[in-house]
């Protein structure tokens, strides 16, 4: 299940983008069967038939976990070097 905490213009703006016959991807929170909530990126498209009409929508939801946790980590890190050495250049030799 997808995040209901999106706002009621995200999801309009969505539903315009794929009525418009765009092809995009948004991340966003989803819940597992077990209550879990998980990182999910979001692709969707429209369906055409034979004669270019829209008839469909799909759409595919990818786990991305993973890579937020790498991110964030990263993130972390890289706060913690830019600290240290701002740290380190307010020592001066005696």
């Amino acid at each position: 299940k997808l995040d209901s905490r999106s706002s009621r213009a995200q999801e309009q703006a969505r539903a315009a983008r794929i009525a418009a016959g765009e092809t995009f991807s948004y991340e966003t929170r989803a819940l597992t069967k077990g209550g879990g909530e998980i990182d999910v990126e979001v692709a969707v498209a429209s369906l055409y038939d034979e004669h270019s009409r829209a008839v469909g929508k799909i759409g595919m939801a990818h786990d991305v976990s993973a890579r937020k946790q790498a991110e964030q980590e990263l993130d972390a890190a890289r706060q913690a070097a830019e600290a240290a050495n701002k740290a380190k250049g307010g020592f001066s030799p005696a």
